[in-house]
């Protein structure tokens, strides 16, 4: 294959779904390339919070918040008003969680888990 070729594939915007639950929320397969990226790191981050102090758990659960903030604001604007809603609180649990002085990880890695089934 020569690079012209593979130039123009890495820049296909067919559409795909974001999940079975929303198929009419789709985003382009570079996007969703990106996207999946994502959510292996969220995923990493998770596992590592057993290990890592209170404040390290903190610092951890707000960037995995921020992400599904941002996840919900963007990627899902097309998702069902009902999806939308159940995603949004699902990420309110995880927000109220990071907030406390001393976070239950195991209660956030559990809701966060849901969230990435939800979006994967």
């Amino acid at each position: 294959m020569d690079q012209g070729s593979h130039a123009e594939q890495t820049h296909t915007t067919a559409s795909v779904p974001v999940s079975q639950g929303t198929p009419a929320a789709t985003i382009t397969c570079r996007a969703r390339s990106v996207l999946l990226g994502r959510l292996a790191i969220v995923r990493e981050m998770l596992s590592t919070m057993e290990s890592v102090t209170f404040a390290g758990q903190r610092h951890i659960m707000a960037k995995i918040v921020a992400f599904f903030e941002d996840l919900i604001a963007n990627e899902c604007a097309s998702a069902s008003g009902r999806a939308r809603f159940l995603l949004a609180h699902l990420v309110h649990q995880l927000s109220c969680e990071s907030r406390r002085p001393f976070p239950d990880a195991h209660a956030f890695q559990n809701h966060a888990t849901d969230l990435l089934s939800m979006v994967d």
